[in-house]
């Protein structure tokens, strides 16, 4: 279980630097695209990020056998991801609502909150692992024909 946190504070840690050094040119980009494509954009990016938080709210890690190291990469790079692709969105429609209305500090907050709930998500789902005892492996040693009738 510690070797799964861990992994997950170092993938986290990874991403925010990322995205520290993504915000500049991201800004600069945006700052200099015509105004009639905004409110496009706008809406692409927000169906984006709605797709990008279906698919990484969607996974669990419950659901992975955390003993095998190939399983945890795939889960850490699979959330990896979708978060980086939460974040860099919620970057672009910062930098877009501020060049629209102009910097307002509670949107600004609203959009870290949000990118912080996704990443406290992201280590709840991980601590869920340790009550995976009774996912996977119930489900291997169960023969077939239980397993067929088991919503009975």
């Amino acid at each position: 279980m510690k070797k799964v946190l861990i992994e997950n504070l170092v993938k986290n840690a990874i991403l925010i630097v990322i995205l520290l050094l993504a915000y500049i040119p991201i800004k600069e980009f945006f700052l200099e695209i015509d105004d009639a494509y905004l409110g496009d954009v706008l809406l692409t990016v927000s169906i984006l990020i709605v797709t990008a938080c279906f698919g990484n709210f969607a996974f669990s890690y419950e659901r992975i056998e955390g003993e095998k190291f190939s399983h945890r990469i795939i889960a850490h790079l699979t959330t990896g991801f979708l978060m980086l692709s939460i974040g860099l969105l919620l970057e672009i429609v910062q930098v877009l609502i501020s060049r629209e209305i102009g910097s307002f500090w509670i949107f600004e907050i609203s959009i870290l909150l949000i990118y912080a709930g996704t990443v406290g998500f992201d280590f709840w789902d991980v601590l869920r692992l340790k009550d995976n005892k009774t996912s996977y492996r119930v489900y291997k040693k169960t023969p077939a024909s239980r397993r067929a009738f088991s919503i009975f």
